[in-house]
């Protein structure tokens, strides 16, 4: 009989004070036991506390002991969304475990108090900073730290890297190197000063896509009144961590200390997390009797989201009216469903809170098309209730966690739907704001676009749902869907949707388009707006064609002439607009810059 894997917690210490007394373990051991957990010890950790101190410290190195063999083997693009849609479940759950405290709120907007400045001008920030920056500034020194702590590592099992303030620097190319058999389940950084760009440009992730199939989460803890992180976190920087905020005592001594972060609730609360098998994702399908089709899950993800609008919604008449008219649609959309036998279930579950089904079930990819899809459009239309930005932007993010992904990933999504509509100035008034869905919808319906099937005048939401459930062979087959799926569709009915319609809904189709490949590049997740780069120039190519064949003939001021000038206009405004700002092709293969287009 074999010996069961080991389980560690590893310990990597900052600048200065490599803690021999462990102290960093009192006190993390103190926080887990005040939420009754007990301690390492008793959950079957052990715990080490590598030193690195004296090339950090030393005379910088006389010879480069080279850098340390790299380990990590990314996967096929299959297997790295794959690894990649794990991490963010893992990711939004701890997000919402840490959140149920009642404190560690990520995305505190709050001012650094006078106290902590003080403490900034003195001697923590000039010399703490200082020596970071000497350890940034020398591969011959980053290399011999990284020499120095892989030996002292196990070399199978399940560890937990902790890592405080310049050790969250080493840790985040350290995980590039760890031996292949250990299982990083988490890596919890605290007091980081990864928000600087000069402390981070030599990172490895600076230049390589995360290595989800390395990392189980990774959390990063800030101080609010800490100057060394200046109260920010690194998700802006690093979108797949996870950023929670804390206040730290504000004395010298204190508000940096690798102790008082880890004798903080948020923390015990992350490690404990782990502890528990309970605690771990699965994938919330098997939890029940009711069997997802492709469009069963779209539409319970659109109806989601309305549920999670009208909670968002300030009490008062515009949610009263709200709800009403989302039941109303929720009653039709049930009546369509229990046509087809294979999604008959699914009806009686549309007016529930539905994040037990869906959570796990869209990949980051499908995630932030059905973000982006709810941000531009009304989901009880044709009904027009004003909602307000707030409570669009509260349920996008919690819509987010119920798919298993972070809310960080909504305020991205909102992000780049603005700058998209910015390239346009189209901004979205809200007389427009319930067509807007329906000319998304004709990009997204999957996996068979039959827009020509669609009720004439149907403007989006849920009315989608029920006008085109019955769609398609085989059942309920319509519904929101997203791009990823339209690779199988012929390219003919793919264009003959994204240029349908108005050159209104064009427009709309194209800021979609264009926020995807946004929100692809602040993402890290590049595939989108590979997809989305092909159909922009076959959209130019269709209508230009169209264009010239219907010039030939019709009147020189005809309508259909204006509407397809029109149409193009739009669709080379992105192409343009896109590769300004590198996100051409080649940029899109790793190239160093954007090719133009023909």
């Amino acid at each position: 009989m074999t010996d069961a894997p080991p389980k560690t917690v590893v310990f990597l210490h900052g600048i200065r004070d490599d803690d021999p007394e462990g102290r960093w373990l009192e006190a993390l051991d103190g926080s887990l036991a005040r939420i009754g957990r007990g301690s390492l010890r008793g959950a079957g950790f052990v715990s080490i506390g590598p030193s690195w101190l004296e090339h950090l410290a030393g005379p910088e190195p006389e010879v480069d002991p080279g850098s340390a063999p790299l380990t990590y083997v990314r996967g096929t693009d299959e297997q790295h969304r794959a690894a990649a849609a794990e991490y963010y479940l893992r990711t939004s759950a701890l997000e919402r475990t840490i959140a149920a405290t009642g404190v560690g709120a990520a995305g505190v907007l709050r001012a650094m108090p006078e106290e902590a400045h003080e403490i900034a001008g003195g001697l923590v920030a000039g010399q703490v900073l200082s020596e970071v920056e000497a350890y940034c500034a020398s591969s011959a020194r980053r290399n011999a730290c990284l020499r120095a702590v892989l030996p002292e590592l196990p070399d199978r099992g399940e560890v937990v890297l902790i890592a405080h303030s310049l050790g969250s620097v080493l840790a985040a190319d350290l995980v590039y190197a760890l031996p292949p058999q250990i299982e990083l389940r988490l890596l919890l950084s605290v007091g980081s000063p990864l928000s600087l760009r000069r402390l981070r440009e030599h990172l490895r992730r600076a230049r390589d896509q995360f290595p989800f199939e390395r990392v189980g989460a990774w959390v990063n803890v800030v101080g609010t009144n800490d100057p060394i992180t200046g109260g920010r976190g690194v998700g802006q920087v690093l979108p797949e961590v996870l950023d929670t905020y804390i206040s730290t005592p504000l004395s010298r001594d204190k508000v940096h200390a690798a102790t008082s972060y880890l004798d903080h609730e948020v923390v015990a609360r992350a490690v404990n997390w782990l502890f528990d098998e309970d605690a771990r994702c699965v994938n919330p399908g098997t939890a029940t009797d009711v069997r997802l089709s492709a469009g069963a899950r779209n539409v319970l993800a659109l109806t989601q989201y309305a549920l999670r609008l009208e909670q968002a919604m300030p009490m008062g008449d515009a949610r009263i009216r709200f709800g009403q008219a989302r039941r109303l649609l929720l009653s039709e959309t049930a009546d369509r469903l229990r046509e087809h036998p294979d999604d008959a279930a699914v009806a009686a579950r549309l007016s529930h809170d539905n994040s037990d089904l869906l959570r796990g079930t869209f990949t980051p990819d499908e995630a932030t098309e059905m973000l982006l899809a709810m941000a531009m459009g009304n989901p009880v239309a044709p009904y027009a209730i004003s909602y307000g930005d707030e409570a669009e932007r509260s349920a996008l993010r919690a819509f987010a966690h119920d798919l298993g992904h972070l809310a960080s990933r909504a305020d991205c999504v909102l992000g780049a739907e603005h700058e998209a509509r910015d390239d346009h100035r189209a901004p979205v008034a809200w007389r427009r704001r319930a067509a807007v869905l329906a000319g998304v919808a004709t990009v997204v319906v999957a996996p068979y676009l039959a827009l020509a099937a669609a009720p004439a005048g149907l403007a989006g939401g849920a009315g989608i749902v029920a006008g085109l459930a019955a769609l398609g062979p085989g059942g309920m087959i319509g519904g929101i869907g997203t791009i990823s799926l339209l690779s199988s569709l012929s390219g003919a009915a793919v264009l003959r949707g994204l240029i349908a319609g108005s050159a209104e809904a064009v427009e709309q189709r194209v800021i979609f388009l264009q926020g995807l490949a946004y929100a692809g590049r602040d993402l890290h997740e590049h595939s989108l707006g590979r997809r989305v780069w092909p159909m922009l120039l076959e959209m130019e190519a269709t209508l230009t064609a169209e264009h010239a064949r219907l010039a030939e003939f019709s009147d020189e001021r005809a309508v259909v002439l204006r509407e397809l000038q029109t149409k193009c206009a739009s669709v080379r405004r992105a192409l343009d607009t896109l590769a300004r700002k590198g996100l051409g092709p080649a940029v899109l293969d790793g190239g160093e810059a954007a090719l133009p287009r023909g």
